[in-house]
Parts: structure tokens; C-alpha cells; sequence
């Protein structure tokens, strides 16, 4: 026998030997208590600094306002006071109430919010507090993150406050299409993908932390799969400490854009051969916007941005490029170049600020209806010619919009009332107002409904209505 053969029968030898032995015994006792201090000390080191959070709100519902309550989480970030919580917790309160981990309570007060990746920030009420010292929670550094990672999800699921959930990271780069979430006009996640972790996060959790075992916030938590057990997702802390830093110095989050809707390049041989398989592809110019006067087209292959090369080929690296695109400051002119049938093409465009997606809603009681301005992005999402109008949300059942022939739906475009043309809900007040004598024996509406243009015919009693409390 050579000695290449005796040295694979050698090899075969201990390995067969090696598979024999049995694997090492394994202390359960001594893990269980390892994890079980692990989780203490983490828990030790945020628990503190978790709070409850109760804010007071207007809602909107079948057409008319009202006084809604809830139950949110949030962390104390800072001495001063300042606590990061959700948007969707805090953004649109009218009040909040804290209780704190000593089971004081205190007011707060909204110091901004930022509703595209749903961080907000408030600060505690202090002043009947002394000198007594606020525990505040450490921020760490979700890059850290690995798929199997221990991680704890503190907060008050379905009310019940001070609650605490064990589980490991499912996934750390999570995409979620941001015309999934309850309101699709914000745009929540635009600028993120999402820790997903199987620590159960509950309604109530929002705004809460998610704790690694070395007792640091790595995320936020904001949202769960209804339809799913064991599937919950929180904002990466990285992300958080950006947004958190402008709201309390600026009261909000001031991005920039040039009005580019873009998507990952779809994967092409032909492409990859050329080496011509990176970048993103333009999907979308915005009409009037400055791409579009600077000649950016449709079908276009963004290659770089400001300076440096930008690429998306997958759905989760969409949100780190956006952020790339929105960051530059409003008004700086950015280098953009494309290829366009194989050609490199380059512009000097100059940033406007992106804006809100969403605006905000309102209660008409004279015609027994709540609307919302319309925004770019809300035209463009409903495929309405213009931002002009004001969007119907909501009609209450036996008002004079319900009763009007034809009915007012929801979804319903008001462009003009009494031959006062509307393109905001100022316009919409102050032409009721004028109408308010003629309303009795009915005005004309001129209404956009999906594609078609109709004229509504509506009567109201506005003293009637105001004896309701209109």
C-alpha cells in the first residue's frame, strides 16, 4: 500500500473513531441559569427607563371627530427628560400622561415626530420632581445585530404595563413595503428595513425597547403581523439616534429630494457581461419636479448620487438608498448621472424639500364629514390629475353629505362648492360659510369619484346642525 493510500485510510480511521465518541455532555442546569442571569442583568440595566404611555388623541371615524385613548411604550434616553417612543404612539397627541417605572406619574410634551420612519420624541414634566435623578437606558448599535441573537421586548402589550418577552432576531434586514401600514399616505419605512424578532410585540409595545443580553437598546419596537404569532418588528436603534438627534434640536426631519421614484435594476445577463448591473432604475419622475426639468427620464438607470455611486438590486437595499437621496441639505445643487441606452448622461439638480405624504385630517360639521388635504404623493398614490381638493375620509350616516343626491362617499374629491372652487380645507370652510344662507335650499358640490367628474346636490340646516353641536 503507497502512502497517499495509507494516509486516507488513516484519515477514514479517526474519523470514523472521532464519530464514535459521544459529543460532550451538556450542563442544561448551568445554560438555563446562564441565560436566566443574562436576561436579569439586561433586564436590570433598561428596565428603569421603560415607561408607559398614555396619549389623548382626535380620531376620525364615520365621518365624525372624537376623543380617542391609548396605550403606548416608550425609553428614557436622556436626564433632561427626553423619552423616544413611536409616531403612531405620540405624533398626533393631544396629551400625554407617563408612568414611570417608580409608578409616579407625569405629564409630557410632544418635542417632534417623524412620521416616515415613526420615531417621536417627548420630554417628561420635571418640574414636581426635585432633584431626584432619571434612570436612562443606554442606546447601542443595531449593526451589531445577528440572525439568533438573544433579545428582550419590554413594554405594555394590550395594556399590561411593564411587561417583558424573551426571543432571538429573526431577521435583521426585514423589508417591509410601506404601503402596507395602517395609514399608506406616511409612508412608514421608507428609510428602513426592520429587526425582526419572535419576542412577542403586541399592540402597546410600540415605542418600547428591544434590549440585547448586554442590557443596550438595539431597536424600537413598532409593529407585528397581525395574521402571525411570533412575528414582531422594531426600527434599529442606528436609525433612532440619527432621527431622535434632529427632532430635539429641530422639532422635525428635514429631508430633500429631487422627485425620483426609483426601484431595484432588475437582474439582466446582458447587463451583467457589460458590467453594467449596477444601480437603480427610475420608475417614476414627478411631474414639474427638478429631475424632470433637468431631463431625468423614466426608464433611466440611476449609477450615482451627490457624488457616489448608488445601487439597489433587491427590495432591502431600497430603503439605504432613499436615505441616501433625502439626506443632502434642501437647496444644494447634487451631481446626477444615468445610463440611457448605453449611454452615461450627467445632471446638476438642485435639491427641494421632500415634504410630508400625508396631511393633516379634519372634522366638516356642517356637512357632517371629515377630509384631509391632498399631498403630491396622496395625488400620485390615487392617481388624482392635481393636489387640488380636499379628499373625503369619512361621512356620518344621516348628515346632509350622506343624505345628498347623489350620496358622498369616501374617497370622494370635493374641487368645488357653490361655485367656489376648493383646493384645501380652508378653501372648503370659507365656502361653506358663504353658502351658509343658500345651504337650506341646497348648493351644487362638483366632486371627482375615482375617474369621473359629478355634481352632488347638498342640503343642510346649519342651525339645526349646530343645535346638534356641530
Amino acid at each position: 500500500m503507497n502512502r497517499l493510500a495509507l494516509c486516507l485510510v488513516s484519515v477514514a480511521a479517526f474519523a470514523v473513531e472521532t464519530l464514535a465518541q459521544p459529543a460532550p455532555a451538556v450542563d442544561g442546569a448551568a445554560a438555563a441559569t446562564s441565560l436566566r442571569n443574562a436576561v436579569r442583568y439586561a433586564r436590570d440595566r433598561v428596565y428603569p427607563a421603560l415607561v408607559h404611555v398614555q396619549p389623548v388623541f382626535d380620531t376620525y371615524v364615520g365621518g365624525q371627530k372624537q376623543l380617542g385613548t391609548a396605550t403606548g411604550s416608550g425609553v428614557i434616553i436622556d436626564r433632561q427628560g427626553y423619552v423616544a417612543t413611536n409616531h403612531h404612539v405620540a405624533g398626533d397627541a393631544r396629551r400625554l400622561l407617563v408612568t414611570l417605572s417608580d409608578k409616579s406619574q407625569v405629564p409630557a410634551t410632544l418635542v417632534g415626530s417623524d412620521p416616515m420612519t415613526d420615531v417621536a420624541v417627548i420630554r417628561l414634566d420635571l418640574s414636581q420632581r426635585g432633584n431626584e435623578e432619571l434612570p436612562v437606558a443606554t442606546l447601542g448599535d443595531s449593526d451589531m445585530l445577528e440572525v439568533g441573537d438573544w433579545v428582550i421586548a419590554m413594554g405594555s402589550p394590550l395594556s399590561l404595563a411593564r411587561s417583558l418577552s424573551l426571543g432571538v432576531v429573526s431577521c435583521v434586514d426585514r423589508y417591509l413595503d410601506p404601503l402596507q401600514f395602517e395609514d399608506p399616505d406616511e409612508r412608514t419605512g421608507l428609510f428602513n428595513t426592520w429587526i425582526q424578532t419572535d419576542a412577542a410585540i403586541n399592540p402597546g409595545n410600540s415605542g418600547g425597547p428591544l434590549v440585547n443580553l448586554a442590557g443596550e437598546v438595539v431597536g424600537l419596537n413598532a409593529r407585528k403581523l397581525l395574521v402571525a404569532e411570533s412575528v414582531g418588528f422594531a426600527i434599529p436603534v442606528n436609525l433612532v439616534k440619527e432621527v431622535v438627534t434632529r427632532l430635539i434640536a429641530n422639532g422635525h426631519v428635514e429631508r430633500s429630494a429631487i422627485g425620483l421614484e426609483c426601484q431595484p435594476l432588475p437582474q439582466d445577463p446582458a447587463r451583467r457581461r457589460e458590467g453594467s448591473d449596477r444601480g437603480l432604475l427610475v420608475s417614476n419622475v414627478i411631474a414639474g419636479s427638478p429631475a424632470e426639468v433637468a431631463g431625468v427620464h423614466a426608464g433611466d438607470v440611476l449609477t450615482s448620487y451627490d457624488g457616489a455611486p448608488i445601487s439597489a438590486l433587491f427590495d432591502e437595499e431600497l430603503p439605504a438608498t432613499r436615505k441616501r437621496m433625502t439626506d443632502p441639505p434642501v437647496g444644494k445643487t447634487v451631481d446626477v448621472i444615468v445610463r440611457r441606452d448605453g449611454e452615461e448622461k450627467r445632471f446638476r439638480i438642485v435639491t427641494q424639500e421632500l415634504g410630508r405624504f400625508s396631511a393633516n385630517e379634519e372634522e366638516e360639521p356642517l356637512l357632517g364629514l371629515t377630509a384631509k388635504g391632498i399631498t403630491e404623493a396622496m395625488a400620485r398614490e390615487r392617481q388624482l390629475p392635481s393636489t387640488k381638493g380636499v379628499l373625503v375620509t369619512g361621512v356620518q350616516v344621516g348628515s346632509p353629505a350622506h343624505n345628498a343626491e347623489p350620496r358622498l362617499h369616501e374617497g370622494d374629491v370635493i374641487l368645488d362648492f357653490a361655485g367656489t372652487a376648493v383646493a384645501s380645507l380652508a378653501d372648503l370652510r370659507n365656502a361653506e360659510e358663504a353658502a351658509r344662507r343658500r345651504l337650506l335650499n341646497g348648493v351644487v358640490v362638483k366632486v371627482r369619484r375615482q375617474r369621473d367628474l359629478l355634481w352632488v346636490l347638498v342640503k343642510a340646516d346649519p342651525e339645526a346642525r349646530a343645535k346638534k353641536g356641530a
